[in-house]
């Protein structure tokens, strides 16, 4: 029998020091850095950058901090700091299942290449590819960022990584969510690392990009924590789906339909706030589907305020809607908010390829 999954709030690592709280309910903003080699490869492009990370705070011994990546340090410190925010020392054990969505570690740190010809891509790519191999340029960021993280953590449940953008993130989610509520593990440690602003991170994913007139790139890092433990809770995670949107226009349609009317549609139960998050052209045809079917529900999209965060964006959702929850507001999409009372909040994640995913959280007094 399929058993209840509730939800505890973790950490979220963002540029600036910046938390979700200033940034979505406060008046702080990200400070975004124009991308001076973007325009080698015809890209105008802005990013947010996060500082390294010493792993000094979690008790990461010597070799993991000095034989780590940049990269994987910020994924490390964001998961190990959520287990410890929920349970301190305590070790996770054979119950405990942890799924990460990642970007891919580009061990290149030469900003952009050199002895450029022209600023154009073909000439930037056929440069990128002389100075440094693509094939060693990009590896997946999965078994030692994980194994660290399962390490100090004491993890030693189920586990899955899964790359790279916001589909990783939102799998990873999901899996998470499966694991609990199927009783496979008891509690689950979860989310999404965002790709290291590079050349190579341009160059790889230039036709998600494709439709993008101004690129907001972002590198964050997010974590929570699902469990079949109510008393440890914070929310219940009522439903969890996957899928991909057809090309036909009633897709998103039925989507929205079918999130909005998961576990029934009593007035206790109406959807208090949507929390959007996705890369691609679906900003206009979603805003086009909410005035079509007249739904009259706050609604934002994580991109507007954060930029794009690739594999942490469902996460940083999550979170969000958690603060959400608790300060009793909501957000609008012209960036007002309003206090009231906040009983479900559905969280849409777009990917690039057509995928989509929805979670519903939902408050404890249901």
């Amino acid at each position: 029998m399929n058993q209840p999954v509730y939800l505890r709030r973790g950490e979220t690592l963002l540029p600036h020091h910046t938390t979700l709280t200033s940034l979505f309910l406060g008046d702080q903003s990200l400070h975004f850095e124009p991308i001076d080699y973007a325009e080698s490869i015809e890209r105008h492009a802005f990013g947010a950058y996060l500082a390294d990370e010493s792993l000094k705070d979690i008790n990461a011994g010597r070799m993991i901090r000095k034989t780590s990546e940049k990269q994987a340090r910020w994924l490390i410190a964001t998961a190990v700091r959520t287990w410890q925010l929920i349970h301190g020392e305590s070790q996770g054990g054979p119950q405990t299942g942890l799924f990460l969505g990642l970007g891919t570690i580009d061990y290149c740190e030469t900003p952009e290449p050199h002895q450029l010809e022209e600023k154009t891509l073909a000439c930037f790519s056929d440069v990128m590819c002389r100075e440094s191999n693509p094939l060693t340029g990009l590896i997946m960021l999965n078994s030692s960022a994980a194994s660290h993280i399962a390490q100090l953590t004491g993890i030693t449940g189920c586990n899955s990584c899964f790359s790279p953008h916001i589909d990783a993130g939102a799998e990873a989610i999901f899996e998470a969510y499966s694991h609990v509520r199927e009783g496979l593990v008891s509690q689950a440690l979860f989310g999404g690392g965002s790709q290291k602003i590079s050349p190579w991170y341009l160059l790889t994913y230039d036709r998600d990009f494709a439709d993008q007139q101004t690129l907001y790139l972002t590198e964050a890092s997010s974590f929570a924590v699902v469990t079949k433990e109510r008393t440890m809770a914070e929310a219940e995670l009522l439903a969890a789906y996957r899928g991909r949107l057809s090309n036909g226009g009633d897709a998103l349609h039925l989507l929205l339909e079918r999130a909005l009317n998961d576990k029934g549609a009593e007035a206790n139960h109406t959807i208090s706030q949507i929390i959007c998050t996705g890369i691609g052209a679906y900003q206009d045809a979603l805003l086009q589907s909410v005035k079509t079917l007249g739904i009259e529900v706050p609604l934002i999209f994580i991109e507007d305020q954060l930029g794009y965060c690739g594999a942490s964006a469902p996460t940083i959702a999550l979170n969000l809607s958690l603060e959400l929850m608790q300060a009793k507001m909501n957000l609008h999409h012209d960036a007002s908010c309003q206090h009231g009372e906040m009983n479900r909040v559905l969280i849409l994640a777009f990917g690039p390829s057509g995928l989509v995913n929805y979670f519903l959280v939902g408050g404890l007094h249901e």
